[in-house]
């Protein structure tokens, strides 16, 4: 369906209006020594810009790797995907965050991994509600704008924040921690981030959008909130 000036506008609104909530949000645990705004906004826009590159490899596996094996929304799938995504945020920030100077905190690590992820999240959430056309609009009663709307900011915008900080924690500590284990924490929260992940989109397709997936975010979202106070605490 083809959007009018108006549509777009409201479309890019909605898409950017959960990622940008939850990352004031997120920036309130950083008040000790807050990140640069520029790097703050120049990750957000890698975090956007590596949705297009995820989508594609996306594509090239739904298509030409696994379809023949596997239907679309299979768990195999799904664990895929996970990881394409979780692996691709991660490089993302090591390859073109980690190195600058301003990188130089345990709470690193979690900040930038989560603004990126919520870059990533709003050209998803975008490209979603995209798809939907006016249907956010007009053309569906009021709780059903609700239920979209809560599905964006407390399911995969949440979600992408919440796995993409459980891999920055685990970095975090292990790049500051005496061993030294930064590999071993990488591919530890990587491992825990792409499980949850996964975990999460099964249960969209397995139960619905606002069963069980909200309870299942907020209470993983429980453990990354501990995460950033222990990372704060070692942050002298």
């Amino acid at each position: 369906m083809d959007l009018s000036v108006n549509e777009i506008i409201a479309t890019v609104f909605f898409g950017l209006l959960p990622s940008l909530t939850w990352l004031i949000f997120y920036l309130q645990e950083d008040s000790k020594h807050p990140e640069p705004l520029g790097m703050i906004v120049y990750t957000f826009i890698l975090g956007g810009l590596i949705t297009f590159f995820v989508l594609a490899v996306q594509y090239v596996f739904r298509f030409h790797v696994i379809g023949g094996f596997v239907g679309a929304n299979h768990p195999v799938e799904l664990f895929i995907f996970s990881a394409i995504e979780e692996l691709a945020k991660f490089l993302a920030v090591y390859w073109f965050v980690s190195k600058r100077k301003v990188f130089n905190e345990p709470l690193d690590a979690m900040i930038y991994m989560v603004v990126c992820a919520l870059g990533f999240a709003a050209v998803e959430n975008v490209f979603s509600i995209g798809q939907q056309g006016t249907s956010l609009i007009v053309g569906i009663d009021a709780l059903a704008k609700v239920e979209i709307l809560a599905l964006r900011f407390f399911g995969a915008t949440l979600l992408h924040s919440l796995t993409a900080a459980i891999i920055g924690y685990h970095w975090g500590w292990g790049i500051f921690s005496p061993q030294k284990s930064v590999k071993r924490g990488i591919v530890i929260g990587l491992t825990l981030a792409i499980l949850i992940h996964a975990v999460f989109n099964w249960l969209i397709l397995a139960t619905g959008p606002l069963t069980w997936v909200i309870s299942f975010v907020v209470f993983v979202g429980f453990f990354v909130m501990a995460n950033f106070e222990d990372l704060k605490a070692r942050d002298v």
